[in-house]
């Protein structure tokens, strides 16, 4: 069936809800009309206010009951409507939730969900779309999971329900409403921890590939839309996907991205902060290109966005440049500031 990113998200929580009536959702919006962008929808008129609620905006507070809460016995969900917010928190996450297990010779489980949503576009300028994946993921007690189709959006919460650990689920708001035609809940619920446990496309023209693209999260639709360019132009392109950061994914990436002939590397945050060029400890050479957000703050004015975020335009220039191809590129990509409304999942197929 046709499934949306966000729809997806809806249905991971009601399907939790519905197995473990100690699964609880909250957080500021959570009942209010627009249900952070619709994944919480009709979740109170089914499962009753006592297990789904909104919240005061103090990000410390419900971030500790959370913790409080996991320790009791239930299983808590919460969300930031926007991931620089999580920062009020931090003392929670990295202090206390990140250490709980260690702090007690991993004899106590800790499992708790955090949505962070990071926004891009009109309007969020440099307070509401950054990028934190690197500092927490330096935590050991902390993972986060990077989801970019609905099936893995759907099976990254399965994941983390079923490890029990402390999981941050990173949603960027331009996939909320990427759809995807082969969406199977019975089929992920077979295969979800597999699912999620290995960078995505790994198998894809194993060994045969002229070029390597890697990334994670949105930055996989930029390179979905930079592979079909390519292919056109005779290249054959693998796409590979980061699902989850932790402190093992490094050797879990470095295995299957192996010592590609040629790469890309299409990343989300700063080139100082960048979580795969400490995760590969790549270095950049003429079969090796990296790209990156510049390291400055995201400007919000929209005439200055438009040359801040790299796109599938980037990847496609560098790839001329490696291959000395000659592939004419149109700069016009329509509003710059709103995601592309496209059918690339169903066009290049990535799982």
């Amino acid at each position: 069936m046709n499934t949306t990113f966000n729809n997806a998200i809806n249905f991971a929580l009601s399907d939790l809800m519905q197995e473990n009536k100690e699964v609880i959702v909250w957080g500021p919006g959570s009942n209010d009309p627009k249900a952070v962008f619709g994944t919480t929808h009709a979740l109170r008129e089914k499962f009753g206010h006592d297990r789904v609620f909104d919240g005061p905006i103090s990000e410390a507070e419900y971030t500790g009951h959370a913790l409080g809460l996991s320790l009791c016995g239930f299983f808590p969900i919460i969300h930031f409507q926007r991931v620089d917010f999580s920062f009020m928190a931090w003392d929670q996450i990295v202090n206390n939730i990140s250490k709980w297990s260690s702090m007690f010779g991993e004899n106590i489980e800790t499992p708790l969900i955090i949505r962070v949503i990071q926004g891009r576009g009109w309007g969020q300028g440099q307070q509401h779309s950054q990028n934190p994946i690197r500092m927490l993921t330096s935590f050991p007690g902390l993972q986060v999971f990077t989801p970019v189709t609905p099936s893995q959006c759907y099976s990254a919460f399965h994941t983390a329900y079923q490890e029990k650990k402390p999981t941050l689920i990173y949603e960027h708001r331009w996939l909320q409403g990427l759809e995807e035609v082969e969406f199977q809940k019975e089929r992920l619920l077979n295969d979800t921890t597999e699912y999620m446990n290995s960078p995505s496309n790994q198998n894809e023209n194993k060994g045969k590939e002229d070029l390597t693209l890697l990334s994670y999260s949105y930055g996989i639709i930029e390179c979905l839309r930079a592979k079909k360019v390519l292919e056109k132009a005779g290249l054959k392109v693998k796409v590979l996907g980061v699902n989850r950061f932790d402190h093992h994914s490094h050797q879990r990436v470095q295995e299957l991205f192996g010592d590609p002939k040629k790469a890309i590397i299409f990343d989300l945050s700063w080139r100082s902060n960048s979580p795969l060029k400490d995760y590969l400890q790549l270095r950049e050479n003429h079969n090796l290109r990296y790209i990156t957000l510049e390291d400055n703050y995201t400007p919000t004015s929209f005439h200055q966005t438009g040359s801040y975020y790299p796109t599938a335009i980037e990847i496609i220039k560098e790839a001329k440049e490696i291959f000395s191809l000659d592939i004419p590129i149109d700069p016009q990509r329509g509003n710059h500031d709103q995601p592309l409304n496209d059918s690339i999942l169903n066009e290049v197929h990535y799982s």
